[in-house]
């Protein structure tokens, strides 16, 4: 399918390099369903998985008074970095001697489930375990609106698919990794983990510390995280509680709410489709500043995935070194700029909310059904009626003039203060361009009153849509047909 891009003309970017390399809406537009879905499955678990190579960073606040757990096997509150959950189950997966790490997340990809033996193992061979030790949960309160980097996508798994390129690539410069190539402070205080986790963490605190935020937020299998670089900072400890001595050894595999799907794990294409409070923050515990977005689908670079199986997946293992710094040295002017701004009430996910419920549900009727004739013109004069004009007597004029109401109406109202913003419309409206494209296709196709098209224009409608839902990729889409929670 066709992108048409009908990218404003006042879109003018700061370059990050005299070689004028650097963010374009045109780079944007060209990539507008990538940017669109990081927005719209930012701090959303089911969407993370959905597209877990997230190639997006975002600033990230959470407020006072928020609540955060962490579990270890100990009766001591961490004095410097270590990790913090947003859900008590997630924590109490830690609270225990030996501290295994969680299950693998359920209805994701077959490749991020497959953790290697020495990463998922979570147990310091270096302590023996004795009778004085037990699982603790702590709890925590933020004492003041903490500053973090929120990572997009499942950017808290670990493995060679992609999921941790951003912070190696991108934020470390990282590019080679050898087995034992890494290697880790020993210290009593460090948290086990998987082998160059804790470094990994050490380097991404230090950038932390250059750009004056706490730390990062991460989704995982087991739901969403947070690498706290300094506990002792604007958190409380509300509460230390000793587990019952159970809670020893490795925790049962879980999916949501009493035991997840039933059957083997599937990936997300393969369904279920959860439902949509699944392991999601939720609103108010985390507020992203949508318009300090930096991400590498704004800039020319190379994001080809060398494993065949997985193309539609992201890597930046093309990229060069130059491009990465380039665009790290972006991000850090853009974090110092927006660390002090006000967060806007009605956000870019907010306006991709509006999107996916208005169109989502109807494009998959549409390429999924047997519907009649009758039926598949009223789904589509539903759609696009409402952006015709009738005063203006010119056919051609009206349509192309209802197309362009379309594609632009429910970014109309968006401040574009900053270049994200600029770079995010680029995007979201090559997204709608695209989705009225084929909607008022298929009007044509149905004719003027609506039963004017015979089977094979019908099926022409279904083929249409079925492009769409792929050149969309929404996550809405991923095992929706198929499968039911129970």
């Amino acid at each position: 399918m066709a992108l048409r891009t009908t990218v404003a003309a006042f879109v003018a970017l700061a370059i990050a390099s005299p070689l004028s390399f650097g963010p374009s809406a045109e780079t944007a537009a060209q990539r507008g369903p990538q940017i669109f879905n990081s927005v719209h499955d930012s701090l959303r678990k089911w969407g993370s998985t959905v597209h877990p190579n997230g190639m997006s960073l975002y600033l990230a606040t959470i407020p006072e008074g928020v609540l955060l757990h962490h579990g270890n096997g100990r009766n001591e509150t961490p004095t410097s970095l270590d990790w913090l959950a947003y859900e008590i189950e997630h924590a109490e997966m830690f609270a225990r001697s030996g501290r295994p790490g969680p299950p693998g997340p359920p209805g994701g990809r077959e490749e991020l489930r497959k953790r290697e033996s020495d990463q998922v193992q979570l147990l310091n061979p270096s302590i023996e375990p004795t009778e004085s030790m037990h699982g603790w949960l702590h709890t925590f309160k933020t004492t003041r609106p903490l500053q973090f980097l929120y990572i997009d996508g499942m950017s808290g798994d670990k493995g060679n698919t992609g999921v941790i390129d951003s912070q190696d690539y991108l934020l470390r410069g990282v590019r080679k990794h050898r087995k034992g190539s890494q290697v880790e402070e020993k210290l009593e205080t460090k948290p086990p983990g998987p082998p160059g986790e804790f470094k990994r963490a050490q380097d991404l605190c230090d950038l932390c510390a250059e750009w004056r935020l706490e730390g990062v937020i991460r989704a995982e299998g087991a739901g969403f995280e947070v690498i706290k670089c300094d506990f002792s900072s604007g958190m409380e400890q509300v509460q230390s509680l000793q587990r019952a001595d159970s809670q020893r050894g490795p925790p049962r595999d879980h999916g949501p709410g009493d035991g997840g799907h039933r059957g083997p794990p599937r990936g997300p294409r393969q369904g279920p489709h959860p439902p949509p409070n699944y392991r999601d923050i939720g609103p108010g515990r985390t507020i992203l500043d949508y318009s300090s977005m930096v991400s590498a689908f704004f800039f020319p670079v190379n994001l080809t995935n060398p494993g065949s199986n997985y193309a539609d997946l992201p890597r930046l293992t093309g990229t060069t070194e130059e491009e990465m710094s380039a665009i790290r040295g972006y991000l850090a002017t853009v974090l110092d700029a927006r660390i002090a701004s006000p967060l806007e009430p009605f956000t870019w996910r907010d306006v991709s909310d509006l999107i996916v419920h208005r169109y989502g549900d109807e494009i998959s009727s549409i390429a999924n059904s047997s519907d009649s004739t009758e039926t598949v013109a009223s789904r589509i004069r539903f759609l696009v009626e409402v952006f015709v004009d009738y005063a203006t007597p010119d056919k051609d004029v009206r349509i192309s003039q209802a197309h362009k109401r379309c594609s632009t109406f429910y970014i109309q109202t968006m401040p574009l203060n900053t270049d994200a913003d600029k770079l995010i419309y680029a995007g979201f409206e090559a997204v709608n361009a695209e989705i009225c494209t084929a909607l008022f296709k298929a009007r044509e196709l149905l004719g003027e009153n609506g039963a004017d098209a015979d089977s094979a224009s019908l099926e022409e409608i279904r083929d249409t849509m079925k492009a769409l839902k792929m050149f969309l990729s929404w996550s809405d889409y991923m095992g929706k047909e198929d499968y039911r929670f129970p």
